[in-house]
């Protein structure tokens, strides 16, 4: 059973982002929400079921192709760390054999933040910090990659909008 969701989406046009940060901001079942740069434009957390229903309905038409990732163990942790550090999210899928182990070794790493177990579009979810985003690539590629059981890895960089 999922204790939350994140919802993953993409903008439907350029002109529709600020429409769509305000439809989100009105979601009931919003537990928070981050800009990202990479394969979606919004990383959405809602609470429990309610982003499969939100998917399904389409009542934020600014988005589409959302993508669901029920979480089942949630250790996130507040992001409000450090400011000035970087900040990117793992997608992590893994050989079912080996998610536990791939599971703890990242969620044991300094830079990450959090790492939580999901079911979905992938099978962990992860924040990373880094001084730079070409820190969090290294650790990526030198650290996390090479670990057994880990099929892929969909990076997001969290686009702070305070600082734009």
């Amino acid at each position: 059973m999922s204790v939350a969701s994140y919802l993953l989406a993409t903008v439907s046009s350029p002109d529709n982002l600020l429409p769509a940060i305000e439809s989100i901001n009105k979601l009931d079942t919003l537990l928070g929400w981050d800009a990202v740069d990479g394969h979606f434009d919004f990383v959405i957390k809602l609470s429990s079921a309610s982003a499969d229903a939100l998917k399904s309905g389409g009542s934020i038409s600014e988005l589409n192709n959302m993508n669901v990732c029920d979480i089942i163990n949630d250790n996130e942790k507040s992001l409000a760390d450090d400011s000035e550090l970087c900040r990117s999210y793992l997608f992590i899928e893994t050989n079912q054999s080996n998610n536990a182990e791939v599971l703890n070794t990242i969620g044991q790493l300094e830079s990450i933040l959090f790492c939580s177990t999901t079911k979905g579009e992938c099978d962990i979810v992860a924040v990373i910090t880094g001084e730079t985003f070409s820190d969090i690539e290294r650790t990526i590629e030198r650290i996390i990659r090479p670990l057994d059981g880990l099929l892929r890895i969909k990076t997001n960089r969290i686009i702070d909008l305070g600082k734009l």
